[in-house]
């Protein structure tokens, strides 16, 4: 990420110099059809289930809303049955599902296949979210705190930037803005988060970039 490229470059000025930025990426999967649904709002998360992705934090949040919501989770961890216990005890109108662990394959593959509304990162650190460059592949909007590189991914024009430290009902509040968005101004969200990812982590573009530098160093191809 930029955010650690920065840090690296403060803390050790004398080696500023050796640094470069080479970001990942992912390949193109193909895009869920999409539209609005009377069922309600469609909100998935993916990640382990440890304490510094703050999932906990995520169910406090959905306690709070009164939209109906179908969230879905996708990860496994240590607190998987403490957060399945907590989400059993939120109200009737939200369903919740953890799916557990996934391959990479299988979580691209679901991306795919089902129409999110939203992807939703609460997580305490991050660096450059791979997660969140999956679900833009697939043209899914994000909603993320700001903490690491993830201001780097996730702007109002894709989505959603909340603050570093996001109180649960400042969470219920932006889920519930985001739900009342026009569906035109969802298409917009949903096509610029694709942008983003072509722009920015396309792994057709990154990839032999990366690759390109690499030989540089050794004067391949030259």
């Amino acid at each position: 990420s930029a955010d650690g490229f920065d840090y690296l470059s403060a803390r050790y000025p004398d080696l500023a110099g050796k640094l470069e930025l080479s970001q990942l990426g992912v390949a193109l999967k193909k895009q869920a059809p999409w539209s609005p649904s009377a069922e309600g709002f469609r909100l998935v998360s993916c990640s382990a289930l440890t304490p510094i992705k703050r999932i906990s934090l995520l169910i406090e949040a959905l306690s709070l809303c009164n939209l109906t919501i179908s969230w879905t989770h996708i990860g496994s961890g240590p607190l998987f049955e403490q957060l399945q216990a907590q989400a059993a005890g939120l109200p009737q109108n939200i369903t919740s599902r953890f799916l557990g662990q996934l391959t990479n394959e299988e979580v691209r593959e679901h991306y795919s296949r089902q129409p999110y509304d939203l992807f939703i990162n609460v997580s305490e650190h991050e660096g450059l979210p791979v997660s969140i460059m999956e679900v833009q592949c697939a043209g899914i909007p994000v909603m993320a705190v700001d903490t690491g590189g993830n201001r780097e991914l996730v702007n109002p024009e894709n989505g959603v930037l909340l603050p570093p430290n996001p109180e649960p009902v400042q969470i219920a509040e932006a889920l519930r803005d985001f739900y009342r968005l026009s569906a035109k101004a969802q298409q917009e969200k949903r096509n610029n988060s694709h942008d983003t990812w072509d722009k920015l982590s396309n792994a057709e573009i990154q990839y032999p970039r990366f690759i390109r530098s690499l030989e540089g160093l050794f004067g391949i191809g030259q």
